[in-house]
């Protein structure tokens, strides 16, 4: 594993977990430990699909990120949105029980991608400078 998957984790691992006692201290919700989990596992999917593919893909990153954001979405109102509409009402804590998790991955996910698509350039700049130099 390299610094930047183990930077990505931890820093998932740091803002979930202190948001998920924050927001389970002020609201109760019956499925927030699922909510955060849910979230949590997909953002480790698209970023480490983002990283396992940086080098052959280096284009597409941003792509990983938006085809993450729709299937995040899409399984929202396959599997998350039923559970809430069972009483024919979505509450303010249901939403926010799903909401805050989602925008605080989605956070993470795109200061993540953002580092991975520096990290990428700068390496590619280094390496088209030593070539560069090399045939001048």
């Amino acid at each position: 594993m390299t610094k930047f998957i183990i930077w990505f984790h931890l820093l998932l691992l740091l803002i979930l977990t202190s948001a998920y006692f924050v927001h389970k201290h002020y609201c109760f919700a019956e499925n927030l430990k699922i909510l955060y989990l849910f979230n949590a596992l997909i953002a480790v999917l698209v970023v480490v699909s983002a990283f396992l593919f940086r080098k052959k893909h280096k284009d597409y990153i941003a792509f990983y990120f938006f085809g993450g954001t729709i299937v995040k979405s899409l399984l929202f109102f396959i599997l998350i949105l039923p559970l809430f509409k069972q009483d024919n009402n979505v509450s303010r804590i249901e939403f926010l029980s799903f909401f805050v998790p989602y925008l605080l991955t989605l956070l993470v996910e795109t200061l993540s991608l953002v580092r991975l698509l520096n990290i990428a350039n700068d390496k590619s700049f280094i390496t088209t400078e030593k070539y560069s130099k090399n045939n001048t």
